[in-house]
């Protein structure tokens, strides 16, 4: 018996053992797995730091090419036709030559979508990825670092097709490919010189980068900006990193969806750009001129503001519609010209004015399949409207100040202040036992003014019907003390005053089963009167603040990381973007 523990007590402490080795051992394999993560996501950092060090190659390594570098026609580009004009040159490329590592496929740009990238294709001879640097000399401009995504299983595939793109403008860059086996071996390395064309459009190179207090690094990714006529893409440290051409400024957003990045290149139309940079769909929308915003509903729809064109058109930038993806169908979902006819009625026309801009919606978020909040900046309020998939889409309540609303006939739908009511009361009470006129109470706290981007958000401790929502308060026109309404195409309202140093980002909780709202937080950020925007990027804000020409990444803290400076007139939006799953693993 005692033989028989003995040999159990010695096979568990071997058993324990072995487990604790293999526990060793999956914990060293993870670790290893985390920092080499980590040392990918430093050199993706785009940052020059103290061991920043670019490699000195020898010229018998380096490779020179020459493309045709030359711009293409930006209204020819945007056409299914260009495409496949495009798509069947790459196709008899192919068949003349086969391509590998060491004699790719690459030629400049050759949909015209981003100048500052090029076309790359090849064959291997096994599973294989790619990882890539672009480099310049100057000491002030980073190494630009990526791995490109190819959509293949584990990243891994033996035909590599591509956009690469992180190319400095007007300099001579290096592109550094780097091949990697299945076990992230290095299996080949080809170096290239490349130079490349200045920037079409006149963007800086480089923008002035300052830092901030917080300790915290910055985020990986590119933040996109939008020139008269571009879409530019900037790097963490003021590099232009990607130039996507326009015809002109509409909608001042870029979505990544499915696979395809959407945007605007016009009022009049919105394109779907594939990861190499082909052009996959144009969509027209028709009677309809776009502008600032649109959202992606989640069910194949883009929700656009937009405004309706023709002679019937009483007023502008008031209508939201939905765009099909599938089939290009264009809707009208709902315009405020119908929903508040009695407002409308009020604005004043100057002389020879054919339309108004009475309502100026700024911004659109989705509460659900049906439902949007919708914000306005002449109104200085915030919608919400439901049923928008039907015919009798109806505005549910209001966010915005008693004396903006005043004898408007829609005072009923002014979303109640939290505490307020108890607050009046209080003060009639006091009054009762005064000899001196208090009058009214003062407001608990007051809703935004000219909100320019609003956005939601949910959380698993809040209750049925709660939700909060986030709004960039312009602040233009307000006081300390009391709301000074800037709304000039009403009488009797007011003139636009700037009487504060500061504007806000706001955060409210909304409580629609009990028809009320606080005001939870309030961030102060740079005086914005015009053109502020927010991103909320993982742990990250991205503050926009288009009237002073700045954009800034914050941490949760509300600490600023880095401030960027440019010189582009009307950026109402600036969002970040790492671009994984589209051009990046």
């Amino acid at each position: 018996m005692k033989k028989k523990l003995k040999t159990a007590l010695i096979t568990s402490l071997i058993m324990v053992l072995a487990l604790g080795g293999i526990c060793f051992f999956g914990y060293r394999q993870n670790k290893k797995i985390q920092d080499a993560q980590k040392r990918l996501e430093r050199q993706e950092l785009d940052i020059l730091s103290k061991d920043s060090q670019k490699e000195v190659f020898d010229e018998r390594q380096i490779e020179n090419t020459a493309m045709d570098t030359k711009a293409k026609d930006t209204k020819t580009i945007y056409s299914i036709e260009y495409t496949d004009k495009q798509n069947r040159h790459i196709e008899k490329c192919k068949k003349k030559i086969i391509y590998d590592f060491n004699n790719p496929l690459m030629e400049w740009d050759p949909y015209g979508t981003n100048h500052l990238s090029l076309y790359l294709y090849f064959m291997a001879t096994e599973d294989t990825y790619i990882r890539y640097t672009v480099q310049v000399e100057d000491e002030k401009i980073p190494n630009f670092t990526r791995t490109l995504y190819n959509g293949k299983k584990d990243n891994l595939t033996r035909e590599h097709s591509y956009q690469v793109t992180g190319f400095v403008p007007g300099r001579k860059n290096l592109l550094i490919l780097d091949l990697y086996g299945k076990d992230d071996k290095l299996r080949n390395r080809k170096v290239y010189a490349i130079d490349v064309p200045a920037s079409q459009s006149g963007a800086k190179t480089k923008i002035t980068v300052s830092s901030g207090r917080s300790e915290q690094q910055v985020s990986n990714g590119l933040y996109t900006l939008f020139g008269k006529k571009s879409i530019l893409l900037y790097d963490n440290s003021g590099v232009l990193r990607g130039e996507i051409p326009l015809n002109s400024i509409a909608s001042q957003r870029v979505l990544l969806q499915d696979n395809r990045m959407y945007y605007a290149i016009d009022k009049k139309h919105i394109v779907a750009v594939g990861p190499l940079g082909e052009v996959e769909k144009v969509y027209s929308l028709g009677k309809y001129n776009q502008y600032e915003d649109f959202i992606y509903n989640g069910y194949g729809d883009l929700w656009i503001l937009a405004t309706k064109t023709g002679k019937k058109s009483k007023s502008v930038r008031d209508t939201l519609l939905s765009l099909d993806l599938q089939n290009g169908e264009v809707k009208e979902l709902f315009s405020m010209e119908k929903l508040l006819p009695q407002m409308l009625k009020k604005a004043k026309k100057k002389k020879k004015q054919k339309e108004i801009n009475w309502i100026d919606l700024t911004s659109v978020t989705q509460v659900n399949s049906d439902e949007v909040l919708i914000s306005s900046r002449e109104l200085s309020s915030i919608f919400k409207v439901i049923n928008i998939n039907s015919r009798s889409p109806r505005i549910s309540f209001i966010i915005g100040e008693t004396k903006v609303w005043k004898k408007s006939g829609y005072e009923k739908k002014l979303l109640a202040k939290a505490g307020q009511e108890e607050a009046d009361v209080a003060q009639e009470e006091a009054q009762a036992n005064s000899v001196v006129d208090l009058g009214k109470a003062e407001e608990v706290f007051y809703a935004p003014f000219r909100p320019t981007c609003i956005q939601t958000e949910t959380s698993s401790k809040l209750d049925d019907g709660q939700y909060y929502l986030y709004v960039w308060n312009s602040n233009y026109g307000y006081s300390a003390t009391r709301p000074k309404i800037n709304w000039t195409d009403y009488k009797g309202i007011g003139t636009k005053q700037r009487d504060a140093k500061c504007s806000y980002v706001d955060k409210y909780l909304i409580d629609e089963a009990n028809a009320q709202y606080s005001k939870e937080e309030k961030k102060e950020v740079s005086y914005t009167p015009d053109k502020g925007s927010m991103q909320f990027y993982g742990d990250r804000n991205i503050y926009n603040y288009g009237s002073i020409k700045e954009y800034a990444e914050y941490d949760k803290k509300g600490r600023m990381i880095r401030k960027f400076s440019h010189d582009l007139p009307n950026v109402l939006l600036v969002e970040k973007n790492n671009f994984k799953g589209f051009w990046f693993q």
